[in-house]
């Protein structure tokens, strides 16, 4: 039979149960008969709070505001929204974090509006600031059963009846056509250890926090990096291209997995620094493919898109020859040779495109080096035919986090975002994000003709095929759009930004 859900009456508190496939048939109170979803949220108190929570099998997104917040109050209508069209498949509770600054601190809140999903009386994600109503949605699509699950509960429940009624045939037809629309599994929580390389970089720094808001403990290696590094429950500063002091690090942590997000990722630097680029690139991927297979770790290594030679229009598949055309594709591809040795049965390697976002110190990525140029008097050069499909670094964090739990997803895959443009059209998108003009912010369009020299050692168009793991994740792939739009001001040129603004 299929397992009923409790869920706890807002009224008398009373823990009801209910069929799954009845959640968005406005189902009553078996004791005071008030409905269980009113259609608006239910404000909790630390003495409620737990009542509510642990006894409660549907998701429930906690909101943490207060009354002098503005972004408080423009996303609590957003979430009332979504809680009635979603018709019971998650329950909205209000925390003022003001009044209640022990619940608060419990979850780390630090900013206004919170938002922190439960599962299970479990945090497994959540956000900050007052996202528009898609976003949210896009972060409730991540966890929740469909629309379609829930028929298919439905259809399910039916069979079971019919088939204890003596009904074979049409117990049969219903269960086909649950399998149909396809089951969903219960959600599985499992707190892991994560053991970070890289913390501080791009990717590294918003796994952290997307991994974190998963309720995962995550121990960085910082590098040489000072600043705080937000979502670390530890950080390490450790010579990675020392075997010792890094086999050290990684067994005193006994993770649960290991994430290597570190690497030369620069070919120029590569170039400058063979030694320590294969060090970094090769030496230490293997040495944690190796830690990972010693302790039964799950293992997720990054590698490139520049495993490919770029010659060709159609997506590359994971399966396709690689053909590296310089010294920082030819070491990524031999770390992901190196990793399949040492742990075939625990390891990931992921292969990933240029990527947008903010970094920690405001100078790595793309638009934090044009901002940088422009603020300096410079103009970026930018080709017009070199094509990339670009990825946003806090989305590949998310696939990251979901490869940590998802240990029988093996090999070599790939991730990237949905379009292909070029650099010079992705620089454009990148100007009108931030409201400039082209003689505020200008840009100079190059071809591969006028630099043969570099374009030997640069691939002409770099398309993925992503789809055997889009198809398979909770996350999925942006457009540059949705990329772009999340892109902030980085601290060393916001000085000048707010003054060429006015």
């Amino acid at each position: 039979m299929t397992t009923p859900l409790h869920i706890v009456c807002p009224h008398c508190h009373t823990t009801n149960r209910v069929a799954q496939a009845h959640l968005g048939s406005s189902p009553d109170c078996g004791k005071c008969h008030q409905p269980l979803f009113t259609g608006h949220p239910l404000a909790l108190n630390e003495s409620t709070f737990d009542k509510h929570i642990s006894r409660s099998d549907v998701p429930v997104l906690v909101d943490f505001w207060a009354d002098w917040c503005a972004p408080c109050k423009s996303l609590g209508p957003v979430l009332e929204k979504l809680e009635v069209d979603y018709a019971g498949r998650f329950k909205l509770v209000k925390i003022n974090a003001d009044t209640e600054q022990q619940l608060a601190g419990a979850f780390g809140v630090k900013s206004l509006p919170t938002c922190i999903l439960l599962m299970g009386g479990r945090p497994v994600d959540g956000f900050m600031g007052a996202l528009p109503e898609g976003k949210v949605k896009e972060f409730l699509d991540k966890h929740l059963p469909g629309a379609d699950e829930l028929i298919a509960e439905e259809d399910v429940s039916t069979a079971e009846a019919l088939l204890a009624e003596g009904n074979a045939d049409a117990a049969l037809e219903k269960l086909q056509e649950a399998l149909a629309v396809g089951l969903v599994s219960p959600f599985n929580f499992e707190t892991m250890i994560i053991f970070l390389t890289g913390a501080s970089g791009l990717v590294g720094s918003v796994f952290a926090q997307a991994a974190t808001r998963r309720g995962h403990r995550v121990i960085g290696v910082v590098g040489t990096y000072v600043g705080e590094i937000e979502g670390l429950a530890a950080k390490r500063t450790v010579d990675l291209t020392d075997d010792t002091t890094t086999s050290a690090a990684v067994l005193d942590a006994f993770p649960d997995a290991i994430v290597n997000c570190a690497a030369v990722s620069v070919p120029a630097q590569c170039d400058a620094d063979p030694a320590r680029a294969q060090a970094m690139n090769v030496a230490l991927p293997a040495l944690l493919a190796r830690l990972a297979h010693h302790v039964s770790a799950r293992f997720v290594h990054i590698s490139s898109e520049q495993v490919f030679d770029g010659t060709r229009t159609v997506p590359y598949t994971a399966n396709d020859r690689a053909t590296p055309i310089n010294l920082y594709a030819r070491q990524k591809l031999e770390s992901e040779r190196a990793v399949q040795e040492a742990a075939a049965d625990f390891a990931v390697t992921l292969r990933v495109p240029l990527l947008m976002g903010d970094s920690p110190g405001g100078k790595r990525s793309l638009h934090e080096r044009m901002l940088a140029d422009w603020a300096a008097g410079k103009t970026p050069r930018l080709y017009t035919d070199e094509f990339r499909q670009p990825c946003a670094a806090d989305n590949l964090a998310e696939v990251l986090v979901e490869l940590c739990e998802r240990r029988e997803r093996c090999g070599v895959m790939h991730w990237a975002g949905t379009e292909l443009v070029s650099r010079y059209a992705l620089g454009v998108r990148i100007r009108e994000r931030f409201k400039l003009t082209a003689e505020q912010a200008p840009i100079t369009a190059v071809t591969r003709a006028e630099t043969p020299e570099a374009a030997q050692q640069r691939q002409a168009c770099l398309a993925l095929d992503i789809s055997p793991l889009a198809g398979k994740l909770k996350t999925r792939p942006q457009a540059v759009a949705e990329q772009v739009e999340g892109l902030k001001v980085p601290v060393p040129v916001r000085e000048w930004y707010l003054n060429l603004a006015g």
